[in-house]
């Protein structure tokens, strides 16, 4: 089958074995969704298909649970160790860009890459100098939303890419970049002021 033909027919495939309840990610409450973020996961599989993504999502996010930031972190740390799927981000502070790259470079390759940053020259320096599966400028998840761009981690941090054209289990190292006219401040809810 053709990439976008098997896409459709997983998404068909699921709806008619699984009620929405039983896609969604979480059922229950914040202290049911509390639970659920807590059990220990191996691996994250995604289904390749944006109909059954989308109702994954919507299914979660009905359920989401507030970001923890956890400042001050350190390599030994479990958090720093471990992929991370939830919403906890460690704080990782450095002096330099270069000190930055080289702390990336020195572990295993993330599955992705965020920079934040106005600066050209330093966003084709982070850009140039690391690898990883996917990378976002300015925003996050959005090289997933693409649906023409490969989708996928290298080395230890996936399955290699697939998703987008290119419908693949084994697809040849390529670079895709994508440009998203979009500042991060206008998709963040604007807060209170006090």
């Amino acid at each position: 089958m053709w990439p976008t033909r098997r896409r459709v027919a997983l998404a068909r495939l699921l709806a008619d074995i699984f009620s929405e309840e039983q896609m969604a990610v979480i059922q229950g409450d914040a202290r049911t969704g509390a639970a659920f973020s807590a059990l220990p996961f191996d691996h994250q599989v995604f289904t390749g298909s944006t109909a059954v993504g989308r109702a994954v999502m919507k299914a979660a996010s009905a359920h989401t649970l507030a970001p923890t930031f956890i400042l001050n972190v350190t390599d030994d740390m479990k958090i720093m160790q471990e992929e991370i799927f939830g919403p906890v981000l460690p704080i990782k502070t450095y002096h330099s860009l270069d000190e930055a790259i080289a702390y990336v470079n020195s572990h295993p390759r993330p599955l992705a890459l965020y920079y934040f940053g106005h600066d050209d020259d330093d966003r084709r320096k982070v850009l140039s100098r690391t690898t990883s599966g996917n990378v976002t400028v300015n925003g996050s998840l959005t090289h997933y939303a693409q649906e023409d761009l490969p989708f996928g981690g290298v080395g230890p941090s996936g399955i290699g890419a697939y998703h987008g054209r290119q419908d693949s289990w084994i697809v040849p190292a390529i670079t895709r970049c994508a440009r998203v006219s979009r500042t991060v401040s206008s998709l963040m809810p604007s807060a209170p002021k006090t």
